[in-house]
């Protein structure tokens, strides 16, 4: 798996679900941390709480999820969208759920925004959680929050090839 490698990376354009058109591009990127980085306060707290997981069969690093751009979004009656995009992801940490700028009368996006996740990963593939990664697009428009379409993919498939990811 990539956190043998050390990294992986994959840029892919994903189907909107719920929506006839639309798709969303994400470029995804695991990269270990080096040893000398070691665990942080809620590595080690998390470790203490449950002493069967070692240090030693988890790899820690950061998850870089890039909100490329999207493409085919739909219009409604109120015209095109001022589409923005939440990245929802579940680290070991906590919860998060970052947002994209939004961009007025856009129906082709480009978001081009970054946001990192500190992640630990099994060594031991089947030991791997099922996490993932839930990507929304909503519109802004007329003071509304409407999502336009979303798509979710596991993170154990994209962590299944060493230095490359299958999406």
């Amino acid at each position: 798996n990539a956190a043998d490698g050390g990294a992986g990376f994959s840029e892919e354009w994903y189907s909107l679900e719920n929506v006839k058109t639309g798709r969303i591009k994400l470029a995804i990127e695991y990269a270990r941390l080096v040893p000398d980085d070691g665990p942080t306060q809620t590595d080690q707290n998390v470790e203490k709480a449950d002493p069967v997981q070692s240090k030693s069969g988890h790899e820690y690093g950061n998850l870089v999820i890039r909100v490329v751009g999207a493409s085919k979004i739909p219009t409604s009656i109120l015209g095109k969208p001022n589409p923005y995009v939440t990245v929802y992801y579940s680290s070991y940490v906590g919860d998060n759920r970052r947002r994209t700028r939004h961009i007025p009368g856009s129906c082709e996006p480009d978001f081009d925004e970054d946001f990192l996740f500190k992640e630990r990963i099994a060594v031991d593939r089947s030991k791997q959680e099922d996490k993932e990664i839930s990507v929304t697009i909503k519109s802004d428009n007329v003071g509304s929050n409407s999502t336009i379409g979303q798509a979710a993919l596991k993170l154990k498939d994209v962590l299944d090839t060493p230095g490359t990811f299958t999406l």
